[in-house]
């Protein structure tokens, strides 16, 4: 199961976490913020330490943006750096935990379910749009969590109730956590 994080400006995600992640979801990362105005998405990781090393660059350039950070493990499409998430939309990016049935995806093959999400719905996932849908998106997306940062700083996650904050930042499952334990306890 993959991987969702919201990281809200001035929290740091422990590297612990990020390697339990990633450990848990070997099939790439990503992870995007807001500089100048836009969203700006790096993805594409399909080795931990190039993940770690460019994040932690964008965080320590970009400090007072919020971010979504992504480790896939596949379920729909190929298992290749082009459905790393997170996924552009008009107004920002998202990111996906689970399978959304419907879209047209395969297994193994092409692009994933949540990249076909992005693109049929990249006009429509508005901040007020989601806002004012809310409880029908859980419903219809249940049990997926559905992370979106936009444009101008704000988010929105569906399903949030069924995920974890852990010191003030949100994961959609809480699977990385064994592997991140292993890393705390390494010298």
């Amino acid at each position: 199961m993959c991987l969702a994080i919201y990281k809200p400006p001035g929290k740091d995600v422990a590297e612990a976490n990020l390697k339990g992640g990633w450990q848990a979801n070997p099939h790439g990362a990503g992870f995007a913020y807001v500089r100048n105005g836009k969203v700006e998405i790096e993805k594409e990781f399909m080795k931990l330490q190039d993940f770690l090393t460019a994040y932690e660059a964008a965080v320590k350039k970009n400090k007072k943006s919020p971010f979504l950070i992504h480790f896939r493990i596949t379920s729909m499409g190929h298992s290749g750096p082009g459905n790393t998430h997170p996924f552009q939309i008009q107004n920002g990016a998202l990111i996906h935990n689970g399978t959304i049935y419907g879209t047209g995806a395969t297994h193994g093959v092409g692009p994933s379910d949540t990249a076909k999400f992005a693109e049929r719905y990249s006009t429509k996932l508005t901040f007020q749009s989601v806002e004012e849908n809310k409880k029908e998106l859980e419903s219809a997306l249940s049990p997926n969590k559905v992370a979106i940062l936009f444009n101008d700083g704000s988010h929105q996650i569906i399903n949030e109730a069924t995920g974890y904050t852990i010191d003030g930042i949100w994961y959609s499952n809480n699977h990385f956590l064994h592997a991140a334990e292993r890393f705390r306890s390494t010298p």
